[in-house]
């Protein structure tokens, strides 16, 4: 078994984009560009949901963030502007790591517990970057 090869390129968004439009255009942006063969392809897990688990998750952080931002500073997000990190199904659960570039320094963990047919967030905010030498 082969391993996928992803190359990740910085870009910058050109002043059309959307995130430029949020005045993310002096930021680098992270986007992976796939040149992997057809079986081991990172980006299967998005074509293969047919269960939707992972639209689910995103669309529970987009609700949960337009639901509690500050209306007067800060515009609404929808799903094309939020990213799945991380996703795990098993066992009719699964949880899924999401962030956004709109939202700077949260990290949505979204968990659903099959049994149950509950979905809970946890929202987590980067404090501070602390530098620990050996």
């Amino acid at each position: 078994m082969s391993k996928a090869n992803v190359e990740l390129k910085f870009i910058k968004p050109d002043k059309e984009s959307a995130i430029a439009d949020l005045d993310l255009a002096s930021e680098n942006v992270l986007l992976p560009l796939s040149d992997t063969t057809e079986e081991n392809d990172p980006l299967d897990m998005y074509r293969n949901d047919s269960d939707g688990h992972i639209d689910k998750a995103k669309q529970l952080v987009v609700d949960n963030y337009n639901a509690h931002r500050d209306r007067g500073k800060t515009p609404a997000i929808t799903a094309d502007l939020v990213y799945i990190v991380w996703f795990v199904k098993a066992l009719g659960n699964w949880k899924a790591i999401v962030v956004s570039p709109v939202v700077r320094g949260l990290l949505y963990e979204v968990t659903y517990n099959g049994r149950r047919g509950e979905a809970y967030i946890t929202i987590f905010k980067k404090i501070n970057d602390v530098k620990i030498s050996d």
